[in-house]
């Protein structure tokens, strides 16, 4: 299991959006969950889902370990992922709003109560390891976390690059 931070996200119009208001390098994050077959968990719309990463995907893509992480811990953040796809978790365009400040305060704070709150992808990633696998990576709540945000964790290491799998 792995953090993923995507440096390019093909399929997201607002990529460009998130790295300007976030001033970061990345637009989205995912866990990977299966390294043999390059299979992740993403708060993507319209709900949190698996799906197989394509190859041609992967150049824009970091991969890093978490320190800390458990076999034990490994069960819980599957566990973790595959209760918000049963819960089909949704995907909170409103919460990626609220980086702009004025957009904040517009909508009110965000929140995160669970499986059933909607989230951006750094809020589900973050959870997933918070909740599921009991590593915090960062003292701050999943809501105000983009995806670059995760990067500066101390517990997260660089990995090697993900490998092609055939998925075209």
């Amino acid at each position: 299991m792995k953090l993923l931070l995507f440096r390019v996200h093909a399929r997201d119009v607002l990529s460009t959006v998130i790295v300007d208001e976030t001033r970061t390098q990345y637009t989205h994050v995912a866990v990977l969950v299966d390294e043999a077959t390059n299979r992740i968990c993403e708060a993507y719309m319209p709900v949190v889902h698996y799906r197989l990463l394509l190859d041609s995907e992967l150049a824009g893509i970091d991969a890093f370990d978490i320190s800390g992480l458990t076999p034990e811990g490994v069960a819980g953040a599957l566990a973790y992922c595959d209760a918000a796809v049963a819960a089909k978790e949704p995907y909170s365009v409103e919460n990626l709003c609220r980086f702009s400040g004025f957009l904040r305060k517009l909508l009110g704070e965000a929140q995160d109560v669970g499986v059933h709150s909607p989230v951006i992808c750094s809020q589900f990633a973050f959870d997933v390891f918070d909740r599921g696998a009991h590593i915090k990576l960062l003292n701050a709540p999943s809501y105000v976390l983009a995806p670059g945000y995760l990067a500066w964790s101390t517990l997260v290491t660089p990995a090697a690059p993900l490998l092609p799998r055939g998925n075209v």
